[in-house]
């Protein structure tokens, strides 16, 4: 049995969306999910899979330089994951909303097999449609399958007024490095002494 909103809530009011209202604002254009498979619909989330792509950071990370990453398509037969490494990967499918803001989650089953796929970055702007790339970080060695399903994003009502996302991550295929090293000020900043 449906339940119907509680009498207080206002449409003002950020809320998560249900499994109902993501395939109906998805029929609409409103919420992209490409390629779209309804067994992946959960309650509150639409689970997605890992792309066929990875890249493995191979240079010691200074945030003042560019990073380099070597990319390489992941075998049907699995890409070993070691612990110490830090990978990127692209969702599989193409994931935003225009008027909604997304999460993502790592999946329980993901978690419990000892990967974490979401170090800093789990805010979809509204607006952002894109190939998310994920931040792979696992605690044991473990076998990457491309297709297998990894985390949930949910998606969510704003309050108040917004203007839509229109940064560098927009639109991605292969995972993106981090681009810190392009806001870094030209003028360093002393310490207060």
């Amino acid at each position: 049995m449906a339940r119907r909103p509680h009498a207080l809530l206002r449409q003002d009011v950020s809320m998560i969306l249900t499994r109902e209202a993501i395939n109906k604002y998805r029929t609409s254009g409103e919420i992209i999910i490409e390629p779209f498979d309804p067994e992946q619909l959960g309650t509150v989330s639409y689970r997605f899979r890992a792309g066929n792509i990875i890249a493995r950071i191979c240079t010691e990370l200074d945030t003042k330089e560019e990073s380099v990453l070597d990319y390489q398509a992941i075998p049907s037969t699995g890409y070993l994951l070691e612990p110490g490494s830090f990978y990127l990967i692209p969702t599989h499918e193409l994931l935003g909303s225009t008027v909604f803001a997304q999460l993502i989650f790592g999946g329980r089953s993901t978690g419990s097999a000892g990967l974490f796929i979401d170090v800093s970055a789990s805010l979809g702007h509204v607006g952002c449609v894109t190939h998310w790339t994920l931040e792979l970080v696992p605690v044991r060695k473990l076998l990457l399958f491309p297709g297998q399903l990894l985390g949930q994003i949910t998606f969510w009502r704003l309050a108040g007024e917004y203007a839509p996302y229109r940064g560098p991550y927009h639109q991605k295929v292969l995972p993106l490095p981090s681009i810190q090293w392009m806001e870094h000020s030209a003028k360093e900043v002393e310490p207060k002494q």
